[in-house]
């Protein structure tokens, strides 16, 4: 019978189970070693890793400006430089110096782009072998991928708000609404909004709107709107604020980046006003001027066609073309329309339009304001005026010292009467119909109570013409008293003033 070794067996057994051993031992090794060639992941121990890159918004424009990078230890703030650092959309730099937040946070500045942004990945990675990170003993970081690199949304969405007052079919960045108005307010962000238990919402100043009547109605990712009926009233600058968060749980900023503000008005603008306008007339159109509300539409109808006018830069003239329909009246009526859509009352002008233009009159009435006269101070006289072809009459004094009280100074013939001594010279002006005007002049002596020969002073020549016209009935600068005739009662007016 044969003997077995069983010690020797198991000897043999057992130098093979760490045979086995050894060689699955080796086998992780250079599996561990392919992941670190391959991935760059992991850190020997040491060496400083990134635990988060973030990007954000620092001035809140809606444009990536920075990534703050959290790193595993505390690092060299010495180090500021930001070689190694590179990004797959390289427009956006980064820029060449970092600042140190603490000593485990670096900002990594970018370079803002034209678009708005803050959802972007922008594929962020390092490398030691251009870079110089390092921690406090100096380990230095190994590669970071950008398919390894831990990114995360930091940047909070702003919003870019249009108008539309038809449904959404036109839209514009600003906004002049009245009550009439349904106002959609679209909001566009750069990146996908949270929908699952979020709202984004609109809040409007001025009492106009709150955040609890506000949920926005979603379009789509990035785009929302709310229907606004316009009210009463008017508001110069109604303020938008939007609410709501990414898909990172970022806050919206409130303050939109464009569109912020729209205005109220349910202001009716005032009527134009008209010019002149020549009727009738032999013409194919006509000019037609005047003034309106400042930048208001300025619509002309009743002719041929419609004319308008779109004021500009606070303008408040306008000038219009009118095509006139032929041979009929033209009754022509102006609106002005400011930017809300208000309309003013309408002015309105008449032109005949024909072939049969009478001949234009250029003829001035004829006129004669009458006699030169005499008085005393506040005595009255009665100026008979000759006057043809006039409809309208004006009295005016042109020189005297003193003031002149006319009767009825509109009239072709009238009282006058002076307050003080002197000579007056009083004109007579008569219009026609076609404006056409004449004048004509009189002299109006005023003399001094009692100064019967107008010498500036009373004295015996006075008296001697008063003596001389005793009777008299003729020289009413002695007739004192009004009577007709010179009298004893003009002797005595005569001896009360000499003395």
């Amino acid at each position: 019978m044969t003997k077995i070794d069983l010690e020797g067996f198991e000897q043999r057994l057992v130098i093979k189970r760490v045979a086995v051993f050894c060689l699955l031992f080796l086998g992780l090794i250079s599996s561990a070693k392919f992941l670190y060639n391959h991935f760059a992941v992991t850190k020997a121990e040491g060496e400083p890793t990134i635990i988060s890159a973030t990007t954000g918004d620092a001035d809140q424009d809606g444009k990536i400006d920075k990534y703050t990078i959290l790193f595993s230890e505390p690092m060299d703030t010495s180090v500021t430089s930001t070689a190694g650092f590179s990004v797959v959309l390289s427009a956006y730099g980064p820029g060449a110096v970092g600042t140190w937040a603490d000593n485990a946070t670096f900002i990594l500045p970018l370079n803002e782009q034209s678009d708005y942004d803050t959802g972007a990945d922008l594929g962020l990675s390092y490398s030691s072998s251009s870079g110089d990170m390092r921690d406090v003993g100096l380990a230095e970081m190994r590669v970071v991928t950008d398919q390894n690199m831990p990114e995360a949304d930091g940047a909070a969405p702003v919003a870019a708000l249009t108008y539309s007052t038809d449904g959404g079919t036109t839209w514009a960045s600003t906004a002049v609404v009245n009550s009439t108005n349904t106002l959609r307010i679209k909001a566009t962000f750069p990146e996908i909004m949270c929908t699952e238990a979020c709202t984004t919402s609109i809040q409007i100043d001025n009492n106009i709107l709150s955040w609890a009547a506000g949920d926005m109605t979603r379009i789509d990712d990035t785009h929302y709107y709310y229907d606004l009926d316009v009210p009463n009233g008017d508001v110069n600058v109604a303020t938008i604020s939007i609410d709501g968060n990414d898909l990172s749980s970022n806050d919206v900023v409130e303050t939109p980046i464009s569109g912020a503000t729209f205005t109220i008005d349910n202001t009716v603008p005032v009527a134009p006003t008209i010019s002149t306008v020549a009727s009738p007339v032999d013409a194919d159109s006509q000019t037609i001027t005047g003034t309106a509300e400042a930048n208001s539409l300025v619509t002309i109808t009743g002719g041929a066609a419609t004319a308008t006018q779109q004021l500009t830069g606070g303008a408040t003239a306008y000038s219009i073309v009118v095509t006139l329909t032929q041979d009929t009246t033209n009754t022509l009526s102006v609106t002005a329309t400011d930017a809300a859509g208000n309309v003013s009352s309408a002015a309105a002008a008449t032109i005949i339009e024909t072939v049969s233009v009478p001949a234009s009159d250029t003829t001035p009435p004829t006129v004669s304001a009458g006699s030169n006269m005499t008085a005393y101070p506040n005595s009255t006289i009665t100026q008979d005026a000759t006057v043809s072809d006039a409809t309208t009459y004006a009295w005016t004094k042109v020189s005297g010292s003193g003031d002149i009280t006319f009767g009825s100074a509109d009239a072709e013939d009238t009282t006058v009467k002076a307050s003080e001594a002197g000579t007056y010279v009083l004109r007579l002006t008569a219009s026609d119909a076609a404006g056409n005007a004449a004048t004509s002049d009189m002299t109006f002596t005023v003399y001094k109570a009692g100064d019967i020969n107008n010498d500036s002073k009373i004295d015996n020549d006075d008296f001697t013409l008063l003596l001389f016209n005793w009777g008299a009935p003729t020289n009413t600068m002695a007739d004192f008293g009004l009577a007709g005739k010179v009298d004893n009662d003009d002797f005595t007016i005569l001896m009360y003033w000499w003395s």
